[in-house]
């Protein structure tokens, strides 16, 4: 038996269901979970709150033993397509350059309502994100890794890449930039911290709510949940104006 198998059968057959009906993407268990179960939850390390409202999410250890019960990854049915190089997930660091005003009573393809150039093929590039996510919680449990595999940490920027495919596997959107690496969309971003560390930031235009401390902070608590599902574990931090999660692999991980 399977250490995430063993794990299950401690569990009572009300947090067993409470793993099922956990938010496939985000590991957020419902707002309405009875406390007993949650407390019981929290207290195998399958779930851990998260955030200044407290909500609950499931930590890899939970992700696992929903694994075992037979809780598959939410799927979406656009049909993956082939493309030319290996998937590169967004880190919030790309260039998506604003389009010249669209002449009266048309509308640029492509453009989301921020008239920023999006995704050519918004469903095939979703499919492409689930397809990656997938075939990493494979690796993971292959490698018997409760966690961030050892070669998701081995480097800043393989880092950087295994925490921002978790957000962006969630449905959170990256941030862009345009040519003059002026910011030209509001979302997450992705880069090296201090030794050990990936920094996520919540960011946008200058005239953007994402500016506002406020709102940084409500969105980095969101992430902050995502990534502790995902096996990361993170801290929040402030610098000037600026809020960031301090990021690395939950306590118990293989890496």
């Amino acid at each position: 038996m399977t250490e995430p198998e063993e794990l299950a059968s401690r569990l009572s057959r009300q947090q067993r269901s409470l793993i099922a009906a956990a938010d496939p993407a985000t590991g957020r268990l419902p707002a309405n979970a009875p406390d007993a179960a949650v407390a019981g939850l929290i207290r195998h390390r399958c779930a851990q709150r998260a955030g200044r409202l407290g909500a609950v999410y499931l930590t890899a250890t939970g992700r696992a033993v929903g694994a075992g019960l037979g809780v598959a990854p939410r799927q979406r049915s656009a049909p993956a397509q082939d493309r030319s190089g290996p998937f590169a997930p967004a880190t919030g660091d790309e260039v998506a350059e604003p389009l010249a005003p669209p002449a009266a009573g048309t509308a640029h393809p492509g453009a989301d309502a921020t008239g920023i150039t999006g995704p050519k093929d918004p469903g095939a590039e979703r499919a492409e994100v689930e397809q990656a996510w997938r075939a990493l919680l494979e690796q993971r449990r292959i490698l018997g890794t409760p966690g961030p595999a050892p070669w998701e940490t081995r480097s800043p920027d393989r880092m950087v890449r295994a925490v921002a495919l978790a957000l962006q596997a969630a449905g959170v959107p990256p941030s862009a930039i345009d040519s003059s690496r002026r910011r030209t969309r509001t979302g997450y971003r992705v880069h090296p911290g201090e030794a050990g560390t990936v920094r996520v930031e919540w960011t946008g235009p200058a005239d953007s709510p994402a500016r506002r401390y406020d709102e940084q902070r409500r969105q980095l608590d969101f992430c902050a949940g995502v990534l502790l599902s995902a096996g990361w574990q993170s801290l929040l931090y402030r610098s000037g104006q600026v809020s960031y999660l301090g990021v690395t692999a939950a306590a118990g991980s293989a890496g």
